[in-house]
């Protein structure tokens, strides 16, 4: 069986992508203000799981965000999971919402119950993709 080839850029963007997933539904899950403070950890943390493979979006939903053009033909979208602490469903093989993000952008947006919101991702990752001699790797 031929594996699909994973780039080094398209394998960046989506850890990047999980990453930023759990930063920006915390205010959603979260009653209340939400502020950055160095070491401050939520006490209702959550997980989600951005699952499935990355489909190219032809014409997508109006989420309502002024930043985000889903039909430009740059997003890609796949589902999302709860894990653990989301409101809602538990069921962790039905989908809580969808997730778009450009591959080859910064922009992304999700789209759960109660409403859409967007991020945008800045600044530099810091690494270490280490091939795997098949076509992808590992980070």
């Amino acid at each position: 069986m031929e594996r699909p080839a994973i780039t080094h850029e398209t394998l960046i963007n989506r850890r990047t992508a999980i990453g930023g997933a759990l930063a920006a539904l915390t205010p959603l899950v979260l009653p209340g203000r939400v502020f950055a403070q160095s070491k401050a950890v939520p006490k209702d943390s959550f997980v989600v799981l951005l699952k499935g493979l990355y489909q190219s979006v032809g014409h997508g939903p109006n989420l309502g965000l002024s930043t985000v053009d889903l039909n430009d033909g740059s997003y890609s979208r796949t589902k999302i999971y709860p894990v653990n602490g989301t409101p809602g469903n538990q069921d962790a093989n039905k989908t809580i919402g969808d997730f778009y993000v450009q591959l080859d952008g910064s922009l992304c947006a999700y789209h759960i119950s109660g409403g859409s919101f967007a991020m945008q991702f800045t600044g530099e990752q810091d690494y270490h993709f280490e091939d795997d001699g098949h076509g992808g790797g590992t980070w």
